[in-house]
């Protein structure tokens, strides 16, 4: 069985099998289940995060099938589908999660970018928000007096970073400790805003999608994502 889930997509092989769980015999959720134990509780939770990952493709699964697949592990028995067999077919159910998310996160990408032209427009039109050509909208909340740094410096800033509901994903304040970096290494609407502050400046930056990390996004920043900075820029390295 091992070598089935090695060479048969582990991921799907493993996924499959952990489903059957839910109910090998009914071919339904068996939701008179005890979850009283540690390891009753465990065995749910790893079931239905198993689950999620495959509601996309729930119209390929048959449940009858994994029932049977997840006893015959449990009995160790050999597999009755052969490696050679099941890696296209995985390989198939695998293409096909990927091309629903990539759909998925298209739509996703659409409602985010029209949910950040409006909100452009209203937050362009607030007293104090000034508005470049490239889009980023900034206010002032402290003018300082220093030079202003060039596109190949490094600064020191302290910052904070958050999206249009308030939620926050980064801060220096948190860690209570002011970062230092090359001007060159940040999204293009960061480097705009830092190049137009005096050192003893803090601003507030509101970058948009296209000066930002645009509709691919990235691991923490959903896609066509509004940034919103409070920067205070401490010195030129």
């Amino acid at each position: 069985m091992h070598e089935l889930l090695s060479t048969g997509r582990g991921f799907a092989a493993a996924a499959l099998i952990l489903v059957a769980a839910c109910n090998a015999d009914s071919g339904t959720s068996d939701t008179g289940a005890s979850l009283d134990t540690d390891d009753q509780k465990v065995s749910y939770g790893i079931g239905y995060s198993v689950g999620q990952s495959l509601v996309q493709v729930a119209d390929r699964i048959d449940l009858a099938a994994l029932g049977r697949g997840f006893t015959d592990a449990l009995d160790e028995a050999d597999p009755a589908i052969t490696a050679d067999e099941l890696d296209p077919l995985m390989q198939s159910i695998e293409l096909d999660l990927m091309e629903l998310n990539q759909v998925a996160r298209a739509a996703e990408a659409e409602a985010s970018r029209t949910d950040a032209e409006l909100f452009l427009a209203r937050n362009g039109n607030r007293e104090g928000i000034t508005t470049t050509d490239s889009g980023l909208q900034y206010e002032i909340f402290n003018q300082g007096t220093g030079p202003k740094p060039g596109p190949e410096d490094r600064v020191t800033v302290h910052y904070r970073g958050s999206f249009v509901d308030g939620t926050q994903f980064d801060s220096s304040y948190d860690r209570d400790e002011p970062t230092t970096f090359g001007i060159q290494g940040v999204i293009a609407g960061f480097s705009e805003g830092l190049r137009m502050m005096p050192v003893g400046s803090k601003y507030k930056l509101y970058i948009p999608p296209d000066i930002g990390y645009g509709p691919q996004g990235n691991n923490t920043i959903p896609p066509n994502a509004i940034l919103i900075f409070e920067i205070e820029l401490l010195a030129i390295e």
